[in-house]
């Protein structure tokens, strides 16, 4: 427990750092660097870290998406008006372009190497790239689209929610949700998560509408949010969870002592920063997360 605290107090150090420079270079490079680190982790569970033709294709894939979020045109990340007629955003064809083509470059191997990888492995491998990659590449897009709060925000529907989740559970925690995946979680702690997750979405905008750091926020909306990225978030964490059971494995790695590594620590992460992108980006400049316009058009 002391190692895992430790470990904690560090990591929010370095993310309190890479998020009061995150208007520069440095937040969508420490995506880039985590989502990488991922696919690695991924590699080890699936066996294939010395095939090389497979990952050097993977790990570009896996840095160079999130880091073109600060280099690319991202406003608007679904489609921009132009002239009366709507054009893709350079991000979004850049990410679609991105995601074929590596998937093509995928196939391609399996063919070539006839089968020396089962194809079943592959497509899991591929999958699971561009599920972890499209997370972190959320994260950097949030902070350059929405600003510095609603990148936070990301944290909140997670951290927060598996925070007291655990702690919830185990004060109260009685009936199992998922034992068959996670035996410690119950029904207790989820519910807690969710419910703690909503008041600390609704604290937070309250707190960044009464110091002016924001327009008026609309608590209701907030408490909602964050209630449903809680779920979110729990979906991921149980995801990766079952991901190790499969494959019989205890951690993705120990790049953080007492918490793993990248996608023990970050799972609940990359499957909340899509979905509130998506919220984000559908919501538009009339109603908002934070109740001020967060994104660019």
């Amino acid at each position: 427990m002391k190692q895992r605290v430790i470990t904690g107090a560090v990591l929010t150090v370095i993310l309190v750092a890479a998020f009061a420079l995150s208007n520069t270079v440095v937040f969508p490079l420490l995506c880039a660097l985590l989502s990488a680190v991922g696919i690695y982790e991924l590699a080890g569970l699936f066996g294939i870290r010395r095939n090389y033709a497979l990952m050097l294709p993977a790990y570009v894939f896996s840095f160079a998406l999130p880091l073109l979020s600060h280099l690319l045109d991202s406003r608007a990340f679904l489609l921009l008006p132009e002239q009366g007629a709507i054009r893709p955003s350079a991000y979004l064809t850049v990410l679609i372009t991105s995601v074929v083509l590596f998937a093509f470059v995928t196939f391609v191997y399996s063919i070539l190497t006839g089968g020396r990888v089962r194809f079943s492995v592959v497509l899991s491998f591929l999958l699971m790239t561009v599920y972890v990659t499209l997370g972190f590449s959320s994260l950097a897009l949030l902070r350059r689209m929405g600003g510095l709060y609603l990148a936070i925000f990301a944290f909140i529907g997670s951290w927060i929610s598996d925070t007291f989740a655990y702690f919830t559970g185990r004060a109260i925690g009685r009936h199992k949700l998922c034992p068959a995946v996670s035996p410690k979680k119950t029904v207790e702690g989820s519910v807690g998560g969710v419910v703690f997750s909503a008041l600390v979405a609704a604290l937070f905008g309250f707190i960044l509408s009464h110091f002016d750091l924001i327009g008026e926020a609309n608590i209701l909306w907030l408490a909602l949010a964050g209630a449903i990225l809680s779920l979110a978030s729990q979906v991921g964490d149980l995801t990766a969870s079952l991901l190790k059971r499969e494959y019989d494995l205890k951690d993705y790695g120990a790049l953080f002592p007492g918490h793993g590594g990248v996608l023990d620590r970050f799972d609940s992460v990359i499957a909340v920063a899509p979905l509130l992108l998506l919220f984000a980006t559908l919501l538009g400049t009339d109603v908002s997360l934070l109740g001020a316009n967060i994104l660019w058009f």
